[in-house]
């Protein structure tokens, strides 16, 4: 693994600038997988050993990505929506799973990492940077249950929603009245009154 600086690097211009939720980011990924004995997941004989579960989508979630290779598309990426800053690393070959969170305290305490810098988000940013991981985070050895539909690979369930017919994936139809269906029919989606669009321009 590449050592922080150049993965702090990294990650700020894939992000598209650098913050204090990156720096966090970054240190939180390299232990997490330190934790969970993984020194490049990025590796070909490594990547699939891998599953990272984010609790709130902000900056650090980004580094965090960027810096273990975990995405949404490959299954590796779990986006529990709970807003907390923190992730949970699992080694899926040996069960080992550690939860890191981003601690409040740190910020109270980045004028003493971070002297003399007046604005409070280049303090924070210099001082996460220096600061000593046991005041940055919180650590806790967790055990994670992964379903079988939840592990990377092809989909091993599909449902046919029995109202519209539409094809869900990976177990997550909806049971309602004894029929399985999405959830856009179940009335419980994040969007409201779809209307089919027949005819569409596009420019090439």
């Amino acid at each position: 693994m590449d050592n922080f600086e150049t993965l702090l690097e990294g990650s700020a211009a894939a992000h598209g600038h650098l913050c204090a939720g990156q720096v966090i980011g970054v240190r939180m990924a390299m232990l997490g997988l330190q934790l969970i004995g993984l020194e490049d997941p990025k590796n070909s004989d490594q990547i699939k050993k891998l599953i990272v579960y984010v609790e709130i989508d902000r900056c650090a979630t980004d580094a965090i990505s960027y810096v273990t290779g975990v995405q949404l598309g490959r299954r590796s990426m779990k986006f529990m929506d709970y807003g907390i800053n923190a992730a949970t690393f699992v080694n899926l070959e040996t069960g080992c799973a550690f939860r890191i969170v981003s601690t409040e305290k740190a910020r109270g305490l980045a004028s003493e990492y971070a002297p003399g810098i007046e604005n409070k988000n280049e303090q924070q940013l210099t001082a996460y940077k220096v600061m000593p991981l046991e005041a940055l985070f919180e650590v806790e050895e967790v055990d994670v249950d992964i379903p079988p539909e939840d592990v990377p690979g092809p989909s091993r369930l599909k449902a046919i929603c029995q109202k519209c017919g539409i094809t869900v994936r990976d177990g997550r139809e909806v049971r309602q009245q004894d029929k399985m269906i999405c959830h856009s029919c179940a009335g419980i989606a994040y969007y409201q009154n779809p209307r089919k669009v027949k005819h569409f321009n596009l420019r090439n």
